[in-house]
């Protein structure tokens, strides 16, 4: 059966629920779609269109009298919309989208960050008995400029606040200008504060200096905007998101198709699948969302292919199923995906596709422009595969582009045929293409091309106290390092593993994964072979001398020389690496491909 819906413009007010009693059959399945030839948009949010300049002068004195003119001004009220959110609740607060382009909450400073200065609270605490920190909201500021705030409503403060690789917004309960001292709201952030770490102000009027920034006063329910120079206000599409909840959810339906819809300007997330079996979102655009453009929760052999997720402020997909407990595979997948441009307002934990649970596939999707990981893999026996994974990590720190943590169980992951381009980012600690931290273990890493990957301390490859890893047959080419390690003493990995022993000593684990039964011995060795190193600053860091390595080749020549790039040709033609790869890296079937 088919539901075929107009192209046209639609305003999207309500969830769309989809239970059990709106399945398909296996030889009948539902099918929502868009007329063929036409494009049908479901908008979340609401079209401002009455734009005028700042009517309240000592409103407008508040601002930089070098654009306070410029400015502009639209009353809330006329247009409808009666819930203004809030300011930073993720999936909760309202954006401003130009012609599709998100503008800015105003903020300072208008780029990058500024830094902590002392740390004022009374709970103090040490990390490892050096890095010191406090987990009351209570810090200095070095700048004159939040003096300026003491008549602002709503300060709020992104930052990350104790590790480079977390953040969080907060809100402030008051400024000092006397002391240059914050007073937080609780509650605080979830690891507590230090000095010099990374932070910006924003939702504050009297910052809205630079062009494409916004402020909503949610006191007289009216927006104000300073407008790009280079935007026609009376033509352009300037629309607030409104709508907070999931566009669809699908709870327990099998046998349902989404074909070609178009899913835009909401607050909250797109698709929401949870349980059931069979069901595909195929040829949709889901962009300009507050929060996640598709999440799968359980069920079995659901499928996202084909889509195109962008400008999302939390992550592209988020994809659980199969079972752990007795490793039965979910055969969910991801594939044929575009996915660019997320993790706005979440900037970390927040990737391309977060996958867990057990037996699901990533295949042939292009991931790029996110600030931290496009992968984050957690769970067994998951394939990824013939993935573009490019400009990622670019303002976390201890991130890979693809990233997997915690746990020594974590086996039978596949990743391979993958090209890795442009991940350099990290502050502390670093950045890699692939980082298999803290006892992950057991993972093949093999067929993959790794461009100008690595920084601070990791290469392309960075392995975190986990043993029994295979890294074969890559080619790593100007990278910061081919392989990094950072090395576990055997105290540290035995006290580690002790909660993981008794799952890891029985069936399933112990049947699947044999070599479970030297869970304890052998802490750090990983097998390192054939693998081609191009032009590399270091080849091994830390290794430790322990890894099991051979026919590894160094090796100086250029790109153009071992015909990486361009990608029309074929590494398995070149006589330079044959010799040393069991098998050939399928570069022309890499990423996307055309399908209907």
């Amino acid at each position: 059966m088919k539901i075929v819906i107009n192209g046209g413009d639609y305003t999207w007010e309500q969830t769309l629920k989809l239970r059990s009693v709106d399945s398909g059959t296996a030889d009948k399945h539902v099918v929502y779609q868009v007329e063929p030839g036409q494009t049908a948009i479901f908008h979340g949010g609401v079209r401002i269109t009455e734009w005028k300049t700042i009517s309240d002068a000592k409103l407008r004195d508040k601002l930089d009298v070098r654009i306070r003119d410029r400015v502009l001004e639209a009353d809330l009220k006329t247009t409808g919309i009666e819930d203004w959110g809030d300011a930073t609740a993720l999936r909760h607060c309202p954006e401003l989208f130009v012609n599709g382009k998100p503008q800015t909450l105003s903020r300072w400073p208008n780029e990058g960050f500024v830094k902590t200065g002392e740390i004022l609270g009374k709970d103090t605490f040490k990390v490892w008995n050096r890095i010191e920190g406090c987990r009351d909201g209570i810090f200095g500021y070095v700048e004159d400029r939040p003096g300026q705030w003491l008549d602002e409503p709503d300060v709020r403060l992104y930052g990350y606040w104790f590790w480079d690789w977390y953040e969080e917004f907060q809100k402030v309960a008051s400024i000092d200008p006397d002391g240059r001292i914050f007073t937080l709201s609780k509650p605080y952030s979830n690891y507590g504060y230090r000095k010099d770490q990374r932070y910006y102000a924003l939702n504050v009027f009297r910052e809205l200096d630079a062009e494409g920034e916004w402020y909503l006063d949610r006191r007289t329910a009216k927006v104000y905007w300073l407008a790009p120079k280079e935007i026609d206000v009376s033509k352009a599409e300037i629309v607030l998101s409104v709508f907070d909840q999931p566009f669809i959810t699908m709870t327990d339906v099998e046998h349902v198709i989404l074909h070609g819809l178009m899913l835009q300007e909401g607050r909250g997330n797109g698709i929401q699948i949870s349980g059931g079996a069979d069901c595909l979102v195929a040829n949709c655009t889901i962009q300009q969302l507050g929060g996640d453009a598709i999440i799968i929760d359980g069920g079995e052999h659901h499928g996202i292919f084909g889509c195109t997720l962008h400008t999302l402020g939390c992550g592209g997909t988020r994809v659980a199923g199969g079972d752990r407990q007795t490793l039965t595979s979910g055969r969910h997948y991801v594939e044929n995906c575009r996915i660019f441009n997320i993790s706005r307002l979440r900037r970390t934990y927040a990737p391309a596709v977060h996958l867990d649970g057990c037996g699901n596939r990533i295949a042939h999707n292009l991931f790029e422009n996110i600030p931290s990981s496009a992968l984050r893999i957690e769970g067994n026996d998951h394939l990824i595969e013939l993935n573009i994974i490019r400009n990622v990590v670019r303002e976390s720190d201890d991130q890979g582009g693809l990233d997997m943590f915690g746990n020594p169980l974590y086996r039978g992951v596949v990743i391979r045929w993958n090209r890795w381009s442009d991940i350099g980012g990290g502050t502390e600690h670093g950045a890699a293409g692939v980082r298999l931290d803290d006892m992950i273990s057991g993972v093949a890493v093999y067929g993959n091309v790794f461009e100008r990957c690595g920084a601070v301390n990791f290469g392309g490859v960075q392995i975190h106290g986990g043993k029994e890893n295979l890294v074969e047959g890559n080619i790593f080419i100007d990278c910061f390092a081919g392989i990094s390690f950072s090395r576990w003493d055997e105290k540290r990995w035995l006290e580690s593993i002790e909660g993981f022993l008794p799952q890891a000593g029985k069936p399933p684990y112990s049947i699947r994964y044999p070599d479970l039964t030297d869970l304890k011995t052998n802490a750090n060795v990983n097998f390192i072979f054939r693998n081609i190193l191009a032009q590399c600053d270091s080849i091994f860091l830390r290794d430790g001398q322990v890894q099991k390595t051979s026919l590894n080749a160094v090796i100086d020549q250029s790109l153009e020389e071992i015909q990486v790039s361009p990608p029309s040709r074929s590494l398995d033609k070149e006589s330079l690496i044959k010799p040393l790869l069991f098998e050939p890296i399928p570069i022309d079937e890499i990423g996307p491909y055309r399908s209907n």
